[in-house]
């Protein structure tokens, strides 16, 4: 994408027709262009150049129309070279009150985030808690309900709770069950589910078999959980804003598919499951997006954390018209604010 044709003017004229179709959605024409940009070229120049990027797969013809709008590809350029973020320091400010207002629940504070989210950058927001696995664990509780049936409680470092229910091997009394979980609870400092996991099991092999059976079941089915049970860890805020574009509004189908896409769930914790492995803000346009049901979507994503570990994801999802230098900013300061209120998870109770 190098070339002649972006040099200064090329780049001047891609960063054009990209901030102007964001604002308007409607295909950009030279004379837009020239009356709105001022770069001082004819609109005979500015065509020329923007026919150049059209050979370059940076803009496209919609249809019939004269004007033109970006690729994917002439987005990621725009993203990745001319674009040039909000500052922060305000953002920061704003972002920092409004979680300060719902962080006194782990649960509300991370539906709220998504809500604020898509208050801030009006299009749909994401938060998803991590799987249990990768996530501290404070309190391990079990709960004898009959002969062949325990109740699990495991109360993570962060708050969140999560209940389930095992089948042993043989009856095991509730006594039995107290003094497992205070051993466990006295090993669980700076371990998370994964780590207890291994290690209890290890130990237990050979002494209390029907005990090493029944972490197993506790401790393994969240480590291949499938994506498709892990819908109550994502917090979803915001879907109606995407009405109000008509790449949605006037299209029906397209509409279905994303609503869809929301519905399940599945392909958004698969693709914020992939964030919680890379630093930093992940920005997917169109057709970078693995999954069709959003390959007409861009989704902006970062992790966040607490203790130094990775706890969790969130993100904005909207057209590939997003407003990019606004949902940056705001999808990293909340990463990182949220991550802070996160360090002071171990003060806030779990209701």
């Amino acid at each position: 994408m190098a070339g002649d044709v972006l040099e200064e003017r090329g780049r001047k004229v891609l960063e054009a027709v990209v901030s102007s179709y964001i604002k308007t959605g409607e295909p950009v024409g030279s004379r837009t262009i020239t009356k709105k940009f001022g770069m001082g070229l004819s609109p005979a120049t500015i065509r020329n150049i923007m026919a150049d990027l059209e050979d370059l797969q940076l803009l496209t013809h919609p249809h019939t129309s004269a004007g033109r709008i970006p690729t994917d590809l002439g987005y990621r350029y725009y993203v990745d070279t001319l674009m040039e973020a909000e500052p922060q320091d305000k953002l920061e400010r704003e972002i920092g009150e409004r979680l300060k207002r719902h962080d006194a629940d782990i649960k509300n504070l991370l539906t709220e985030t998504s809500k604020m989210l898509s208050s801030l950058t009006h299009y749909a927001g994401l938060v998803m808690a991590a799987k249990i696995p990768e996530t501290l664990i404070r309190r391990v509780q079990f709960i004898r309900l009959n002969e062949k049936r325990v109740l699990v409680i495991l109360v993570t470092a962060n708050g969140m709770i999560q209940n389930k229910f095992i089948d042993v091997e043989r009856d095991l009394s509730q006594s039995d069950l107290d003094q497992l979980a205070s051993r466990l609870n006295g090993q669980l400092e700076e371990m998370n589910l994964g780590e207890l996991r291994k290690r209890l099991v290890e130990e237990m092999q050979g002494t209390r078999k029907d005990y090493a059976s029944m972490l197993e079941k506790v401790f393994s089915q969240d480590n291949d959980r499938p994506v498709a049970e892990r819908g109550d860890s994502l917090f979803l805020g915001g879907l109606s804003e995407m009405m109000a574009y008509p790449e949605y509004a006037n299209n029906i189908e397209k509409l279905k598919t994303l609503y869809h896409a929301f519905e399940e769930k599945y392909h958004l914790i698969k693709l914020l499951d992939s964030s919680l492995e890379a630093g930093g803000v992940q920005i997917f346009i169109g057709t970078e997006n693995p999954y069709f049901e959003m390959q007409d979507c861009s989704v902006v994503t970062a992790s966040y954390g607490s203790h130094g570990r990775i706890v969790g994801a969130l993100g904005v999802i909207g057209p590939t018209r997003m407003d990019y230098n606004r949902v940056i900013p705001v999808v990293n300061c909340t990463a990182k604010l949220l991550s802070r209120v996160m360090e002071r998870s171990e003060s806030i109770p779990v209701r």
